[in-house]
């Protein structure tokens, strides 16, 4: 490797030069000496490797039709995740540019699972399918091969090296201890005191649990802020979030519905992709200006915001519409009897977190209205159209 100034001497290792090179691997991990970062590389193979398995991943689709959501999460574990955490015990991520790269490829592959466009908050991606974010899998991931070294005969070599780490992380130098101590500052509040706990084995397990809860947390807090999100908030007891072992990082139920287009369907409502003007509008075109809220109208009734609860529960002004909903509400009745009456986005929720019977047929109910939707133009404010100019 090439550090500083040319080398004096030629070292021999078997009768032979030892060469001088920019970049060498060692039980897996690439190093190189002529970026800021000496473990770029690295994480520049894992992606692209990473990246190349999803894409095979979903090639199959070509042959076997869409992939379900559980398959394509096993699949996920199986072929992606080992290259995305492919040296982490090694390589913390002090660095963001690195870990950037590993992350996109995870939320690319499950904007494809979904089906759902670049469009979606990041957050509903971990909360529905119960994904860990790339980062705080690392880290515990680091930890526990930090558990694994604290449990070794301290004769052997790979103990006293950690006994050598934490010496010159207590003396503030830059080491392997020093890496997992500014990573924790970063991806868990408080837990800024735990430097000593590091050092014991039990105590390693409150801190992975602690990542775990601030993993979910983090993904919660970004949901509650969203006002998109609005049939993804209120599902969680905020009490609940602060108890030792919860996590709102699960994979729901619905994702779950036999046929794609109807979970498609449903998922992108969830997560606020679907073609409803209150999404579309509030996004700026070419030709088109934002929209505030109160001007995204409804294109059947042309009175109320054209919102998830007005055109699925409440809008009368198609007559195609109202058959499907009247279709659906025949069909959820024989599958919950005594659905309680309850406000629309309340309604909603409870309709995909009971029964799996009436999840799917809520779910074709859905598919079904966004066909009917799409096949009505959006009404758009002239106030918001913009007039293209003519050059020449």
């Amino acid at each position: 490797m090439v550090y500083g100034g040319g080398l004096p001497h030629v070292f021999l290792v078997n009768g032979g030069p030892l060469e001088v090179v920019r970049q060498y691997k060692y039980v897996g991990v690439t190093v190189c000496s002529d970026k800021r970062d000496i473990f770029a590389d690295h994480y520049e193979t894992k992606a692209s490797k990473g990246r190349n398995v999803a894409r095979a991943v979903f090639c199959a689709e070509s042959f076997v039709g869409t992939i379900p959501v559980r398959t394509g999460r096993t699949l996920y574990l199986a072929r992606v995740d080992p290259h995305l955490t492919g040296g982490c015990e090694i390589v913390i991520d002090v660095g963001g540019e690195g870990l950037k790269g590993l992350r996109d490829v995870q939320v690319q592959f499950v904007r494809r699972l979904l089906g759902i466009g670049s469009r979606a908050i990041v957050a509903s991606l971990f909360t529905e399918t119960g994904f860990m974010p790339i980062g705080h899998r690392r880290l515990i991931l680091a930890l526990r091969y930090l558990q694994y070294l604290l449990r070794l005969p301290p004769h052997q070599y790979a103990a006293a090296a950690m006994r050598d780490t934490f010496a010159l992380a207590g003396s503030s130098q830059a080491c392997w201890a020093t890496d997992i101590r500014l990573v924790l500052r970063r991806l868990c509040v408080g837990l800024e005191g735990a430097w000593h706990a590091l050092q014991d084995f039990k105590s390693v397990d409150d801190i992975i649990a602690a990542v775990e809860g601030a993993a979910g947390k983090e993904q919660q807090d970004e949901l509650d802020r969203s006002h998109r999100l609005v049939l993804l908030q209120g599902r969680v007891n905020p009490d609940l979030i602060a108890e030792p072992g919860f996590s709102p990082l699960k994979y729901r139920a619905y994702l779950d519905v036999h046929i794609p287009a109807h979970r498609k369907a449903l998922t992108r409502l969830m997560v606020a992709q679907h073609p409803l003007a209150v999404e579309l509008l509030r996004r700026r075109e070419r030709y088109r200006a934002y929209v505030p809220k109160p001007m995204r109208i409804c294109r059947f009734c042309r009175v109320h915001v054209e919102d998830e609860v007005h055109v699925l529960l409440l809008c009368t002004g198609d007559a195609a519409l109202t058959d499907v909903r009247q279709e659906f509400s025949t069909g959820i009745s024989h599958v919950i009897p005594r659905l309680p009456s309850m406000d629309g986005i309340a309604f909603i929720q409870a309709v995909v977190d009971g029964p799996m019977e009436g999840v799917a047929i809520f779910a074709r109910f859905v598919h079904r209205v966004f066909a009917r939707v799409d096949a009505v133009p959006m009404i758009i404010p002239a106030s918001a159209r913009i007039n293209a100019v003519r050059v020449g």
